[in-house]
């Protein structure tokens, strides 16, 4: 907000931005890493910057024994259709923060939807809302704006997809 407002100059801004992302990037690394379940990809579409609530959402879903695979900022479409292929996602969480990433977040969808239509797309952050997404199968969601809400809609979008009668009792929480 004081960035917004004229209060604090790029480079303060900038300063307080890395010691976040340095603290958020400490505590993904720490928080154990799933080995098996649904992977869920996340990440910012091409050109989107501003990656530290797409990281707090990572490390949120980390945290709660989600296989986490965190592709960062600026993630070229080739890239993300790459990793779903790679890694077998069960899902994919874009972030969408300001009404600049808009268009290329829908086209990550779109390219998305064309490699793998059983994926389940999430859409996060404040410009996430200006998307128009089908909703009608349950694959394409509009996350909530606090992140342990949003873990929460996604962990009981895709654990219905991805259960099995033999892992319902195994499956990390």
């Amino acid at each position: 907000d004081a960035w917004a407002d004229g209060r604090l100059d790029v480079g303060a801004e900038h300063l307080g931005s890395a010691a976040i992302f340095r603290r958020l990037a400490g505590a993904f690394e720490a928080a154990a890493q799933v080995v098996s379940g649904p992977r869920i990809l996340i990440g910012l579409p091409p050109g989107a910057r501003h990656e530290l609530g797409a990281l707090a959402f990572a490390v949120t879903l980390r945290r709660r024994a989600f296989h986490v695979v965190y592709l960062g900022a600026d993630v070229p479409l080739t890239s993300w259709v790459e990793a779903v292929a790679d890694t077998g996602a069960t899902a994919a969480a874009i972030g969408v923060v300001s009404p600049a990433d808009v268009g290329s977040a829908d086209e990550t969808r779109i390219a998305l939807i064309a490699a793998s239509p059983s994926l389940v797309i999430a859409f996060g952050g404040m410009a996430a809302s200006a998307l128009q997404l089908d909703q009608t199968d349950g694959r394409q969601i509009l996350l909530p704006d606090r992140v342990t809400d949003a873990r929460d809609v996604l962990g009981r979008t895709i654990e219905p997809m991805t259960a099995s009668p033999e892992s319902e009792t195994n499956r990390p929480r």
